[in-house]
């Protein structure tokens, strides 16, 4: 039988911008963009962070047709101010065909939590930005199917 394991390191908090390369812009609207970009790493250094994902398989061939797999992969959400970390539970069977043709059927359930600003305007009262969020759960399946040819 098969066992994989594997992980990834990113560091989003380390990200950089580069929105004036490849424009002609002349010398104010320059020194404008970079002023943005500057704001913008500083927002991507305060408020993402480095992640580890990790992802796990197994596998095991019943009979030299017939392989059965399953698998779990989870993602830790980039940002410090909302939990968004991806869930991902995986399972499906390979047949062979004929000696060279294999179907691959699998199934994909993930679950994560969603947020997104609706709207976001000043207050006045404290001259502050503020925003309206909407937080979900979210949930998917994706069944997939497949034909490999062996040569």
């Amino acid at each position: 039988f098969d066992i994989s394991v594997s992980g990834e390191l990113i560091d989003y908090s380390n990200l950089g911008l580069d929105l004036v390369k490849g424009n002609d812009l002349n010398f104010n609207d320059e020194v404008a963009i970079r002023e943005q970009e500057e704001e913008l790493e500083d927002f991507m250094a305060n408020n993402y962070k480095r992640v580890i994902n990790y992802k796990a398989g197994i596998g095991y061939q019943f009979t030299d047709e017939f392989k059965l797999k399953a698998g779990y992969a989870f993602f830790e959400g980039k940002s410090k101010i909302f939990e968004a970390d991806r869930e991902i539970y995986s399972a499906g069977i390979s047949a062979n065909i004929t000696e060279n043709i294999i179907l691959d059927l699998n199934g994909q359930y993930s679950i994560w939590q969603d947020r997104s600003v609706a709207y976001s305007y000043l207050d006045f009262d404290t001259n502050e930005l503020r925003a309206e969020v909407i937080d979900q759960d979210v949930s998917s399946l994706r069944i997939l199917a497949g034909i490999r040819f062996n040569f």
